[in-house]
């Protein structure tokens, strides 16, 4: 072994003479040490370790843990102490439980310190981990009794072994949403079991609600327990009150009530009309016509049709009005004074049928009292908010005494000018008796007439063998009334025993007798999804009111290859829509996953969700559908339509020092850009070395991205479709970021940027052409240099960097400390710019080299320069 007296060594390599310094040194033990696992961690935890000691003498370890304060030597198992080179590594656990019993500590480490005979070497130290060994609190809660309102008192009853002073928090819940209700932090021991008292009134006034729960979540340094009370009654409603007024004088028939209502809570009401003939005594659910439920405006009107109700009283009754919403509030009344016997009155004894067609036939009672000769009125409506017309009646309307009381009427529906040809869910027919006085009107307020000619398929064409995506289905229809016609269509997947109702498309509503020749559109991925040789069958109906009988297609097969949403045997930008529309809307119809088989014909086995199960095939089969189509995925930049305005995009640049700039792209101007295309055309001359997303964009925003770089024939593209519910447009900051590098002697030109945008439904929303001008910067250096390795020291490589202002060759020679020739980089001629080698330790051979001092000597031209590094092993 050398002494350490410093020696001073002369010699010659390649005419130079060298001079350096050499010391002896003893070497002491070093350690790296790694977490085995991650996450959060408990009890026995575990650290890889690997010892290097150039004397492969006896090491042991010291082994200490810190919990956010001192270091303290840990309890372990496994072999730490004088280990030899066969256990430089190997593994050992720290026994936390035993140490740092519950501890819950987020920036936890391991120090491990190894020594040999020569000494205490450098320590390895771990990563920050979570420890927690602390134990989770539970606790048990009881249901309120009754019905409960206002301040509400929730008992409960905590535990933790460890007896830490816990925090609870109480939440809510009536509409299937956990809410926040209140919180109480540092709960001793001492009173783990206890009461708390939600204020109900101040979260939800006015709120009567039968499902009410209420739930304390427990914790210390950890989440416990969670524990919810069973449903209760919480009543916070507070009742409606009415005020009403009717007529003032004697009256006869219909009575018109006026009513104000008080609510605090503006609910919404209804009203429940009774009357009293006995003063009170009895009340009867009372025939009114006016809106009585679902009510918002506190004021209006109804009418007491008391003919109905009680057609000979006359006298003084009552009426009143109970409104609620959803208890029973305060009623108002009022007092009438009525004579319903003066006038005539009719009434019709026969019912209407559930669907009214033709003539209705009709028997009719009058009532009058003074035998009086009587006239009949009759009329309808088409609906409750047409005028009242005279009904075609056939019968005697005219000049009735009492032996003509009762009789039969018939009414002719339809006749010209009544409900000819037409179709009434909600037509109305009345009659009313008079005399020298009118009497009431007796109305049927609901009656469905259907005098309509129900329309007709003539013809539908026969359909292909096998379609893929949308087919279009020539047909013809008529209707003699020529109405306005809609078209159905069903599909039968087995030969026809059951039918489901598909979406009709193109020219199938709305049909003119001008149109009575559609060009059905069926579109069979949104009925049937992505399926591969579906045997299917059609079947088509036209509809007015009323639907024609079907006529069915021939069976033919459905042919959808997984993701092609436009139909086009091409998955491509215009099928990015339709899968980004599939996974807003969780459309399990058109699921593209997961699925079985091999591309391009993949079986989607639908599991009921559409996530990143369904985006991986539909990204196979983009990248299947690129390579069919001879690389290109969408439209060539010739078919990009010109702006009619300012261009979409903002594009910006950002020089670099090594030859490149970063172009950022943004669209903060255009609306409603749902998804987006951009190719960038460029010289070959120079390369896109990275096209990504921003990082603010991508920290930020969840979306399909979909990027191709051909610098071979300067091309790039990129797709992007968000799919966490918010537009592109939606984004107003830098979206695109591109790093363009040139050589080292710089480029000045243009990007040509072609963009095509597209809305919610894929539709087009702006499609142009810009171009960019830029220009980076030459960065070849001004003089030769040779740099600093790095590292150094260094093992088992090191980074060697030289700069040359002119091209030339050059020539870079290691040596050792007698200036023998260790390894050379062979000659070459190289551009100017900065350069970099990687000496790996080792010689001309093939084999590495001892520790020790090298030296590094580069040669070009009449310039010559020559470093010093260390390599320790």
């Amino acid at each position: 072994m050398l002494n350490k007296t410093n020696i001073i060594h002369l010699f010659s390599v390649l005419g130079i003479v060298f001079t350096f310094n050499s010391f002896a040194f003893s070497v002491t033990p070093s350690i790296i040490i790694n977490l085995v696992g991650g996450g959060e961690l408990s009890g026995d935890v575990s650290f890889n370790f690997i010892i290097s000691d150039a004397e492969n003498i006896a090491v042991d370890l010291k082994v200490e843990y810190n919990i956010g304060g001192d270091w303290v030597t840990a309890t372990t198992t496994g072999d730490i102490s004088a280990l030899l080179p066969p256990a430089y590594s190997g593994t050992f656990s720290w026994i936390s439980l035993t140490d740092a019993d519950g501890i819950d500590s987020p920036n936890t480490l391991i120090r491990v310190t190894p020594s040999d005979s020569n000494g205490t070497g450098a320590p390895g130290v771990s990563s920050f981990f979570l420890l927690d060994n602390n134990l989770t609190p539970k606790l048990t809660i009881e249901t309120p009794s009754g019905e409960s309102s206002g301040d509400v008192i929730i008992t409960y009853a905590l535990s933790d072994p460890e007896g830490d002073d816990l925090n609870i928090i109480g939440e809510y819940n009536v509409d299937g949403t956990w809410q926040f209700a209140l919180s109480i932090p540092n709960i001793t021991s001492a009173n783990y079991s206890g009461e708390l008292t939600w204020s109900s009134l101040n979260d939800i006034p006015g709120i009567d609600e039968t499902n009410t729960f209420f739930q304390i979540i427990v914790s210390d340094n950890d989440i416990g327990d969670a524990a919810a009370t069973n449903a209760f009654h919480l009543d916070n409603n507070d009742i409606p009150s009415i005020f009403i007024s009717g007529p003032v004088s004697e009256f006869r028939g219909d009575a018109i009530i006026s009513y104000n209502i008080s609510d605090n809570e503006d609910d919404t009401y209804g009203i429940r009309v009774e009357y009293s003939t006995n003063n009170g005594s009895s009340w009867s659910l009372a025939d009114v016509t006016g809106d009585t439920s679902g009510l918002t405006l506190k004021s209006g009107n109804i009418t007491w049709n008391s003919l109905r109700d009680i057609p000979r009283f006359v006298g003084g009754a009552l009426l009143r009005l109970i409104p609620h919403d959803n208890d029973a509030g305060n009623p108002g009344s009022v007092s009438l004074l009525m004579d319903n016997i003066g006038a005539p009155a009719v009434f019709i004894n026969t019912g209407f049928p559930s669907e009214l067609q033709g003539d209705f036939i009709f028997q009719y009672q009058i009532i009058d009292e003074e035998s009086d000769s009587v006239f009949l009125d009759v009329e309808f409506r088409r609906n409750p908010n047409s005028p009242w017309i005279d009904a075609d009646i056939t019968g005697q309307l005219d000049e009735l005494f009492p032996g003509g009381y009762s009789g039969t009427l018939t009414w002719h529906s339809d006749s010209i000018g009544q409900l000819s040809h037409e179709d009434r869910l909600h037509a109305g027919f009345r009659i009313m008796a008079r005399d020298k006085n009118p009497g009431g009107w007796f109305e049927w307020p609901d009656v469905h007439v259907d005098n309509n000619e129900i329309p007709e398929v003539i013809s539908v064409s026969s359909i292909p063998n096998t379609i893929t995506g949308k087919i279009t289905i020539p047909m013809e229809i008529a209707d003699v009334e020529g109405d306005t016609l809609s078209i159905d269509v069903q599909i039968s997947r087995d030969g026809g025993i059951t039918w489901k109702f598909g979406s009709s498309n193109g020219e199938s509503s709305g049909l003119l007798p001008t149109n009575y020749t559609p060009d059905f559109i069926w579109d069979s991925v949104i009925d049937l999804g992505f399926h591969l040789a579906a045997d299917v069958r059609l079947r088509l109906a036209a509809r007015d009111n009323d639907r024609s009988p079907f006529i069915e297609t021939n069976d033919f097969i459905v042919h959808n290859k997984v993701g092609d949403f436009s139909g086009d045997l091409r998955i491509d930008f215009d099928d990015i829509a339709g899968f980004q529309n599939s996974w807003l809307a969780q459309d399990t119809i058109r699921e593209t996953g997961p699925t079985t088989g091999t591309v391009p014909n993949l079986v989607v086995q639908r599991d009921g969700v559409v996530d990143f199960e369904d985006l991986l095939p539909f990204i196979q089969m983009w990248n299947w559908s690129l390579e069919a189509n001879g690389g290109s995925s969408s439209k060539p930049i010739t078919e990009f339509s010109g702006s009619n305005g300012s261009p979409a995009l903002l594009i910006e640049s950002r020089e670099n020092e090594d030859s490149s700039i970063d172009v950022y792209i943004a669209i903060p101007e255009t609306e409603n850009v749902w998804s987006g295309r951009i190719q960038f055309f460029y010289d070959s001359k120079i390369k896109i070395a990275d096209l990504s997303l921003t990082d603010s964009y991508a920290d930020n925003r969840q979306s399909i991205y979909i990027e191709r770089i051909e610098n071979s024939i300067g091309t790039a593209e990129v797709v992007i479709a968000p799919i966490d519910g918010y537009s592109l447009s939606d984004w107003r900051d830098q979206l695109i970021k591109l790093n363009i590098q040139s050589n080292a002697s710089g480029y000045s030109g243009k990007l040509t940027v072609a963009y095509d945008f597209r809305g919610k439904d894929g539709e087009k929303i702006e499609s142009a052409v810009q171009e960019f001008e830029f220009e980076i910067r030459s960065n070849i250096p001004k003089e030769y240099q040779l740099l600093n390795n790095y590292p150094n020291p260094f093992n088992p490589s090191t980074t060697i960097e030289f700069d040359l202002s002119v091209q030339g060759d050059i020539r870079l020679t290691i040596y050792n400390l007698l200036g023998e020739v260790v390894k050379t980089f062979a000659d070459q001629a190289l551009e100017p710019g900065r350069h970099t080698i990687v000496w790996k330790g080792d010689s001309n051979s093939g084999v590495a080299v001892s520790s020790g001092i090298y030296f590094y000597s580069l040669r070009t031209g009449n310039f010559h320069s020559v470093k010093k590094m260390l390599l320790v092993r």
